[in-house]
Formats: C-alpha cells, sequence, structure tokens
C-alpha cells in the first residue's frame, strides 16, 4: 500500500527523532564524563540536552498519534457498538483537532514574544527553540483531520452512517 505524504514525512521525523535521542545520549554521557572524570564540566551541554529532549519528545506525539499509541482509556468504549466507537473516534479527533488548533495559535505568541531573547550558554533565539509546539500542534492537527476523513469516508463507504 502506497504512503501517504504525512505518514511519509511522520517517518521521517521518527527516523530523525531516533538519530537525535542518540546523539542525546552521547553528549550526556561526555557531560558526566567531563563533569565527574575531568572536574570541568561543559556548561552548555545542559542547555543543548534540555533544548533536544523537548524537541525529540514534542515532535513524536503527532507520530503517536498517527500511530493510535496515544494515552487513552478505552475501558467505556470497549462496551460501545463498532458504530459508536466511530463516532466516539471522530468526536475525540475533531476535539484533540480543536485542542491543536488551539496549541498551534497559543504556541505562535510564546515564539513571536521570545524570539529576541536568547539562551544563556548556546546563544540560541528561544523563538527558534519555541517553534516546535506550533510545528507539533500542526502536524497533530493534520493528522487529526486524516483520522476524522478516513473515519467518515469508512463509515459512508459501508454504509454505517
Amino acid at each position: 500500500m502506497r504512503r501517504s505524504p504525512l505518514e511519509s514525512f511522520l517517518n521521517w521525523i521518527e527516523r530523525l527523532n531516533i538519530l537525535v535521542f542518540s546523539v542525546l545520549g552521547v553528549i550526556v554521557i561526555m557531560q558526566v564524563t567531563w563533569r565527574y572524570v575531568f572536574n570541568a564540566p561543559l556548561f552548555w551541554i545542559e542547555e543543548l540536552a534540555r533544548c533536544l529532549f523537548v524537541w525529540v519528545v514534542l515532535l513524536e506525539v503527532p507520530i503517536l498519534l498517527y500511530k493510535g499509541q496515544q494515552i487513552s482509556i478505552n475501558w467505556f468504549v470497549n462496551f460501545v457498538p463498532l458504530q459508536g466507537r466511530r463516532v466516539i473516534d471522530v468526536i475525540a479527533h475533531a476535539l484533540s483537532g480543536i485542542f491543536s488548533v488551539i496549541l498551534m495559535v497559543a504556541g505562535i505568541r510564546l515564539v513571536l514574544l521570545s524570539k529576541r531573547i536568547s539562551t544563556t550558554s548556546l546563544g540560541i533565539s528561544w523563538g527558534v527553540l519555541y517553534s516546535v509546539i506550533p510545528i507539533m500542534a500542526g502536524l497533530m492537527l493534520l493528522v487529526d483531520l486524516g483520522a476524522v476523513l478516513r473515519d467518515l469516508t469508512h463509515a459512508s463507504c459501508r454504509g454505517d452512517d
């Protein structure tokens, strides 16, 4: 089956996250070594590690949402017939999409407010670091829209409306 452009992009992000997380592990080991073996901590590594960790975690959110691996409580949903589950899925993705729009707008505001402020040791604009929030929210919105369209299309094709 052919992948959608969104699925291909999310797969690319996931591979990039694996690489960045590997780099993160190396720099943390490097920081521990310099701090405790050489007694000369590298001050910039802690800030870099924190920023990379936040980016990796937040960029993984839409991937997990796409794969259906987000945290959910489906005790109630398991008692609902299949047709009702589709309705619940559409409502859940629609609410998640609304949340994504709100988060994207707030994230853009945060980026604009903090773009002139730089980090202490790396000298990178906080706006660049905070830009992961609207990126994540935009990807979540695309995933939610795709899920709603998929659920509505499958329901229409099967005559389950």
